[in-house]
């Protein structure tokens, strides 16, 4: 008997606006399988939105090896989540795509002279690095290309974050406006950090919303 081994599927995530309070139909990702007589009757797909509410199916459509997958989701806050997309084959290791999803405030968030902020957070990776990942010696010489708004000039503490669990913080200076930026770990913080990895950065600034995105980091080749 011969065994053949499924080749891994290729995942990549698609980026995703929204509008906090009102339900969004996106593409949150695609995939690209080498068998190209797979349907899409012969995988599954969930979706974690970010926001810690219950994960979602998705919707798989396409042929000819190159799949879409779609999915709803009501946002009930602004910010920037890491949204993770899950492609299962019957009889293979699931492939996985990240994206990042901008969520615009509602109108209840933005009508009223009382409201504390209407600051829109964005938080995003740059370059190839969202696709490809960043290798540890990069990310400690040259730093991750992120993209990130402020409502004003601050000092920002980004969190670094491995599933749910801190693994350190350093800081990162932005001016008014949307940033292209790069962020890097410090000294301390990078000894921590491992190759072939995803992490999370968060950042908090009271009165505005939390931003979050997800990078891998990978070995060199």
């Amino acid at each position: 008997m011969i065994t053949v081994a499924d080749v891994p599927i290729e995942g990549e995530g698609k980026a995703v606006a929204a509008t906090a309070g009102t339900p969004v139909v996106a593409d949150v990702a695609e995939f690209k399988d080498q068998n190209r007589l797979s349907q899409p009757s012969d995988f599954s797909a969930s979706i974690d939105w970010g926001d810690g509410t219950p994960i979602s199916a998705g919707v798989i459509s396409g042929n000819g090896g190159r799949f879409t997958v779609t999915g709803t989701h009501t946002y009930a806050s602004a910010g920037s989540f890491s949204a993770r997309t899950t492609l299962a084959p019957p009889n293979a290791v699931p492939a996985v795509a990240l994206s990042t999803v901008v969520v615009a405030p509602g109108g209840a968030q933005q009508g009223g002279g009382n409201q504390a902020t209407q600051f829109t957070g964005v938080f995003a990776l740059r370059g190839t690095s969202a696709r490809n990942g960043i290798t540890l010696k990069a990310l400690r010489s040259q730093g991750l290309p992120v993209r990130i708004a402020a409502s004003k000039p601050r000092n920002l503490t980004v969190e670094v974050l491995r599933a749910s669990s801190k693994v350190g913080s350093s800081k990162l200076r932005v001016n008014k406006g949307v940033n292209n930026v790069r962020w890097r770990p410090s000294a301390s913080l990078a000894k921590k950090l491992r190759a072939g990895r995803q992490y999370g950065l968060r950042v908090k600034v009271a009165g505005e919303p939390t931003l979050q995105l997800t990078f891998r980091t990978r070995a060199a080749r």
